[in-house]
């Protein structure tokens, strides 16, 4: 899978602290007052996101001109109180005993005199003196306005869209025409101010890193006059009321690859054979056993992956591709360190939970668990040695964590590709849970909110990776004991 162009901090960007990697903004040493543009901005601004959706970008720019320029009007009549009291937000011109509302509807009707841009917003019973902008529209709503609306919300929900910066735009500019925008004397902003002029009327180029700048401005303005209204808590609750969900049903993702079913037969019998020719007598080889062992039980693994398409791109898929994980760093770490004792500290550990599981079964209160049978553990924990000798280790077999022994035995990399999301499925983890059983609910107007699927999401497919985990694990058994080159292939196939 190639990678994707990234907007993001590296994790070299993120401070270590205690047990947490605190993200970049998050170290500053000013305390961050949150505004969200989705939830809070938007609906306030949402007699703009109209005009995008209304009219054409050039006769949008116009439009908004046109509003804009109002604003050199209100700062002459209001220069004591320095324009604070006029506000472009719906809320603002709501409240406000100017006739800025009025102005600003007159100005919009003249690019669409068959049917006033802003006639949705009178389908909402929130609208802050709403008589005022029923008398200025003067128009009756109908059900398809709530289209328009839902289009206008959808166009502009991402704060990083043009819609958005579009709109993020006209609150700069009329906080300029009210002359509350000031910059210092310096030619950086002189650039700043002769952009903002030409906008959005620029080369893409400088479009490119204009827009940041737009939207920062805007950002500092809105914390500056307000964050959450009484508009901004109402709208959204009365337009999911009023509206229902929308989902896409997605297709399913055909299967284009499999492993040949005779290749599990074979290269197990392989691996099987070649234990045998190893085997030089019947005395306890904690090392030919976890070897062979550990490469037989990665080949179970990866077929059991491969039987059905609900386990293959369901949460068995991403448990048994963590199992190969494990599987491939656990070996590799006892092969580099080759230590006689530590080969007898794994088998022991091993022992060790099979006893651990045993005595557990002894408080079981009513019948014992189906998923385990008592004559298998009591004959493991006693395999080696008579279990009351055998301890019981609460941690790691090791005494250090998985990632420790990636680092240790050079196998980073894929701890770092496959461990972490495999594991979060494991765990039962809410990103998991938020992967697997919900979608996103299509209506704009319902802020993007999750729905139950009608049933599970087939999830990625883990083969190629547990394919690349499993041979590499053929490759350390090959390295201790040689005379086979067992290898997975996968075949591709017409879908």
């Amino acid at each position: 899978m190639s990678k994707k162009k990234k907007n993001r901090s590296a994790i070299k960007d993120h401070k270590h602290i205690n047990k947490t990697l605190v993200a970049p903004m998050n170290t500053l040493p000013v305390p961050l007052n949150f505004t969200s543009w989705g939830e809070e901005r938007l609906c306030e601004m949402l007699w703009a996101a109209l005009v995008l959706v209304r009219l054409s970008r050039n006769e949008a720019t116009r439009a908004f001109g046109a509003v804009v320029s109002l604003g050199e009007k209100y700062r002459e009549l209001d220069k004591k109180r320095l324009g604070n009291k006029f506000d472009l937000s719906v809320t603002g011109m709501s409240v406000n005993s100017e006739s800025i509302l009025e102005d600003a509807v007159a100005a919009l009707r003249d690019f669409s005199p068959d049917n006033h841009i802003l006639r949705p917003l009178l389908l909402l019973d929130c609208l802050p003196e709403k008589a005022r902008w029923q008398a200025a529209i003067n128009e009756t709503p109908a059900d398809s306005d709530w289209q328009l609306m839902g289009e206008a919300i959808g166009r502009c929900l991402n704060h990083q869209s043009q819609e958005a910066t579009d709109i993020r735009f006209v609150t700069v500019a009329f906080e300029t025409a009210l002359g509350l925008v000031c910059l210092p004397q310096n030619d950086e902003a002189r650039q700043i101010a002769d952009e903002f002029a030409a906008y959005p009327y620029l080369p893409e180029e400088t479009l490119r890193r204009v827009r940041p700048t737009i939207r920062s401005f805007e950002s500092a303005v809105r914390t500056r006059k307000y964050c959450k209204t009484k508009f901004t808590d109402e709208y959204w609750p009365e337009v999911f009321k009023k509206t229902h969900c929308a989902m896409i049903v997605g297709e399913e993702t055909a299967t284009s690859s499999s492993i040949a079913p005779q290749q599990f037969e074979k290269l197990r019998a392989l691996v099987a054979q070649h234990y045998v020719d190893t085997l030089v007598g019947p005395a306890v080889d904690p090392k030919l056993d976890t070897i062979f062992g550990a490469t037989l039980y990665g080949i179970r693994c990866l077929r059991e992956l491969c039987e059905t398409t609900s386990i293959r791109y369901g949460v068995a898929g991403k448990a048994l591709l963590r199992a190969l994980l494990e599987i491939r760093i656990n070996l590799a770490y006892l092969v580099k360190s080759d230590a006689d004792d530590l080969w007898v500290k794994y088998r022991r550990y091993g022992a060790s939970q099979a006893k651990l599981a045993l005595l557990k079964l002894d408080l079981v209160e009513g019948s014992l668990p189906t998923s385990l049978s008592e004559d298998t553990l009591e004959s493991i924990a006693n395999e080696d040695i008579y279990q009351e000798f055998i301890d019981i280790p609460l941690g790691s077999w090791s005494g250090e964590d998985l990632r420790k022994l990636s680092e240790k035995s050079g196998t980073k990399d894929d701890y770092d590709k496959f461990y972490g999301w495999a594991s979060t499925f494991v765990h039962s983890h809410w990103c998991a849970m938020r992967d697997s059983e919900f979608t996103t609910c299509m209506n704009p107007l319902h802020r993007l909110h999750r729905v139950p699927r009608a049933k599970s999401r087939q999830l990625e497919d883990p083969l190629p990776d547990s394919v690349h985990l499993m041979n590499e694990i053929f490759k350390t058994l090959e390295s201790q004991y040689p005379g086979i080159s067992p290898r997975f292939s996968i075949e591709t196939q017409a879908v």
